[in-house]
């Protein structure tokens, strides 16, 4: 019976969560792209209408992490909308010294690339 009453919950949280009339908290995934160069690897997500104070970048792991939030007023309700986007980063990157920038809507991350990759050295051969 635990289990049942536990889907049960979990079935209506979802239900009230989706079909929110007032809409307090909606989700939604802004687009991602991923670009490779000689010299870095640039990622840009899509942001309209969002601050640089409105969003929150971290890295853990290879993972480039972007969050962000945002209030807007629709019909006399204010709606908030929030989203998490996780991107898989390649190794070899220099995570200490990205750079972030929005503009027209538009989150650019650069990091440039490194001559060594994660765990991994180059071993010279001797004759």
């Amino acid at each position: 019976m635990t289990l049942r009453d536990d889907l049960d919950r979990w079935f209506d949280r979802f239900m009230s969560e989706a079909w929110n009339p007032q809409g307090i908290a909606e989700r939604w995934m802004p687009g991602a792209d991923v670009q490779e160069t000689n010299d870095e690897v640039m990622v840009t997500v899509d942001v309209p209408g969002l601050d640089p104070d409105e969003l929150h970048l971290s890295t853990s792991g290879r993972q480039l992490i972007v969050r962000g939030e945002r209030a807007e007023e629709r019909g006399g309700e204010r709606r908030y909308e929030s989203f998490v986007r996780s991107v898989l980063l390649p190794p070899g990157l220099d995570l200490d010294n990205a750079d972030a920038r929005v503009r027209n809507g538009v989150l650019t991350v650069r990091f440039p690339k490194t001559d060594a990759r994660d765990g991994s050295r180059r071993i010279p051969v001797r004759t």
